[in-house]
């Protein structure tokens, strides 16, 4: 007499649980730390006296205010995104191919200027380049200026060179790794061929390592996008980006509703800038 199969619940359950168990945990954070902040966020910047309202969104739209908060926080981040990746792709080339000595320390500091908070590098600055920083005392010294010669520390300009500072390393890493990948056959087949150093590298090396360049620069456009500690130090109340508005508003002006909406806001700008990096990096990886 044939043995009735045993019944498949059990065996579903442990399917289940083989399939979707590891995948719980990573729900439970994501539904912890980002789903239900964002949903809360949404909710308060719709929270009107008297109900539900868009008067936030609205005012974020029509006020010279946010409309240039916004247009300053785009200008930065391009900015930024731009030098970085300039320096970035020019350090690389350097030490993947340049006779540079004591190239291995150099890597080194790059690294840990990774992890160095942003707030620092401003700090730095200030000592350099501020009002009574060393470049400015030295000059009004020599010359006898009666005002401190450099003046742009305390701007947008002074922002975005913090920034470049801070997120070169980064734009930096991603394209060394990259440059790294590249065959060097590829680039000793081009050199035998007659062409030239600069030549080889825009035909050749920046072609091939043009996914890690784009990676490097949407991250140092999206960090620069939504930094705030450098804005702080420098920008003072000359400089207002997104990211101000939704300190300022929560903490200065004490108006949850706007603050939520203006989070709301970055963050959605965030994600699309985000979306298109993705969806622009695999067409090109593809």
């Amino acid at each position: 007499m044939r043995r009735q199969p045993r019944a498949a619940p059990a065996w579903g359950a442990v399917g289940w649980l083989r399939r979707w168990g590891l995948a719980m945990p990573v729900a439970v954070f994501l539904a912890v730390f980002a789903i239900y902040p964002i949903t809360l966020l949404g909710a308060q910047s719709l929270a009107g006296p008297h109900g539900f309202t868009f008067d936030a969104y609205r005012t974020l739209a029509t006020t010279s205010y946010y409309q240039a908060a916004l247009g300053t926080s785009l200008l930065i981040a391009t900015a930024t995104s731009a030098l970085s990746t300039g320096f970035g792709v020019l350090f690389a080339l350097a030490l993947t191919w340049g006779r540079i000595p004591g190239r291995s320390a150099i890597e080194q500091l790059v690294t840990l200027m990774v992890v160095v908070p942003s707030f620092l590098v401003a700090f730095a600055l200030i000592f350099v380049y501020g009002t009574s920083g060393l470049v400015n005392v030295g000059a009004m010294f020599l010359f006898g200026a009666a005002q401190p010669p450099v003046d742009f520390l305390y701007s947008w300009k002074g922002v975005v060179m913090a920034d470049m500072i801070v997120f070169t390393p980064f734009v930096l890493q991603a394209v060394l790794a990259v440059f790294r990948m590249i065959d060097p056959a590829l680039i000793e087949v081009s050199m035998s061929l007659g062409a030239g150093t600069g030549l080889t590298v825009r035909r050749v090396v920046l072609p091939l390592a043009a996914p890690g360049i784009f990676a490097g620069s949407s991250l140092a456009f999206l960090l620069a996008l939504n930094e705030i500690g450098v804005v702080l130090f420098l920008g003072s109340t000359s400089v207002v980006t997104l990211p101000v508005v939704v300190y300022s508003e929560a903490f200065v002006n004490q108006s949850l509703q706007m603050s939520a909406a203006a989070a709301v806001v970055a963050s959605a700008m965030s994600l699309f800038l985000f979306s298109i990096y993705r969806r622009a990096l695999r067409s090109m990886l593809s």
